[in-house]
């Protein structure tokens, strides 16, 4: 194993080229790390030329530059980006910990710097649990914990799964937390520096916790801010005026929501009103099933004998039976028998499809003469 990987803090290395293929180079020593057991990949330059991809093959680390490369070799690991990296594998290796004394586990992590998540096979978290964990953490970066490694055979570790291993690297978080773990970890628990849980949601398993830690805080934080601030410049306020903008906002919307329903049920009873002095079946012309279900009903409530709507929509016939009697269903139950229209509805209004080929109005109209 490469033991650079056991201080993430080790940036810089001086080395020489190993080998060199198809673009892809290997060297004496490495303290790049490349995407693997669910951390991402360093970032950084050799020899001032930018890193553009990083690969194992066979424990091999192979390293491919934005040019050609020469000895000697200066390698550079972005700091930034490994801090990203490693605090987030460190805080959920204590959350395990936790959890573990709870007899609970985490099948699933996130580890993405702008969206970081766990999820932990406990249902129904609520908002004191989630306040404990972010206390908890923060407590256990206050408490400076250092973080040992230690190398042993696989063979005397307890867990069968790992017997099989020549050597195993063993990451300890003082009494936190202990199992074997490949990838970079922080020195002490200060390291992380933050801990913040962002949001929750179910799933099947139980609940998915969004959070961010390390750099990943001033990241989201700076996206936060810029989002906040263009959102102020489109709507013409002061930053922190959005709440109260928004809620302005919110309100109006609900006030134009409402004027636009009434004047829509106005306009269904205006139009049901112009129906009915019309013809026992009568065509009404619309786009849309829905208004003329809004009409039918409307009218339902204004004659007293039973009528028939229909409108051609999207090349089908929809039919409604109207009955202020409460006969609509016994009359739309002979018209499915006779005519094969499908559908349903109230004893008031009844309303079907009719896809069939011929033109049935005429029919309808003989039906209700």
């Amino acid at each position: 194993m490469n033991k650079y990987l056991d201080n993430y803090s080790i940036l810089k290395l001086e080395t020489k080229i190993k080998e060199c293929c198809d673009g892809y180079y290997s060297f004496e020593e490495t303290i790049f790390y490349g995407e693997k057991g669910g951390m991402l990949k360093d970032e950084g330059t050799i020899n001032g030329l930018k890193v553009i991809d990083l690969k194992y093959e066979d424990e091999i680390l192979w390293h491919k530059v934005d040019g050609e490369l020469m000895d000697p070799i200066y390698m550079e690991v972005d700091a930034w980006t490994r801090n990203v990296n490693t605090t987030v594998q460190s805080a959920l290796h204590i959350l395990d910990g936790y959890y573990a004394k709870m007899d609970a586990y985490i099948p699933s992590v996130g580890v993405n710097p702008d969206n970081e998540w766990f999820e932990v096979n406990i249902k129904n978290l609520d908002d004191e649990h989630l306040n404990k964990v972010e206390d908890y953490m923060n407590e256990v970066i206050a408490r400076d914990i250092p973080v040992t490694i230690k190398y042993i055979n696989g063979k005397d570790y307890d867990d069968p799964k790992y017997q099989q291993f020549d050597e195993l690297r063993i990451v300890s978080f003082g009494d936190l937390d202990t199992q074997p773990c490949g990838t970079l970890h922080v020195n002490s628990t200060k390291d992380i520096n933050s801990f913040v849980i962002l949001s929750k949601e179910k799933t099947s398993r139980g609940t998915k916790v969004h959070f961010a830690c390390g750099n990943a805080v001033s990241l989201l934080a700076k996206k936060d801010h810029l989002l906040l601030e263009e959102l102020s410049k489109n709507l013409g306020v002061n930053i922190y005026d959005l709440n109260d903008k928004a809620t302005e906002m919110n309100n109006n919307l609900k006030a134009l929501k409402k004027e636009v329903n009434d004047l829509k049920t106005s306009l269904i009873e205006y139009k049901a009103k112009d129906l009915v002095n019309s013809d026992s079946v009568t065509e009404y012309i619309c786009n849309d099933a829905g208004e003329l279900r809004m009409v039918s009903n409307a009218l339902s409530n204004m004659v007293d004998d039973d009528r028939i709507l229909y409108s051609t929509i999207d090349n089908v016939l929809n039919v409604a039976v109207l009955s202020k009697g409460g006969n609509a269903r016994n009359i739309f139950k002979q018209l499915q028998e006779q005519f094969g229209i499908n559908g349903g509805g109230s004893p008031k209004v009844a309303l079907g499809k009719y896809t069939g080929d011929k033109n049935i109005v005429n029919e309808l109209k003989e039906v209700f003469k």
